[in-house]
């Protein structure tokens, strides 16, 4: 189960810098949107 943890955890450390280059300006948040998407999913099924 610590593997899962940690790769969670990971996805949400993703999350979290998208995020932070979306309001940056760096990112839109269009393009932003399938990246966190996919991690969102990839959290659902962990």
């Amino acid at each position: 189960m610590g593997d899962t943890a940690d790769a969670i955890a990971a996805l949400q450390a993703f999350i979290n810098e998208v995020n932070a280059l979306v309001n940056s300006g760096r990112l839109t948040t269009a393009d932003a949107e399938p990246l966190i998407s996919a991690a969102e999913g990839i959290i659902a099924e962990l």
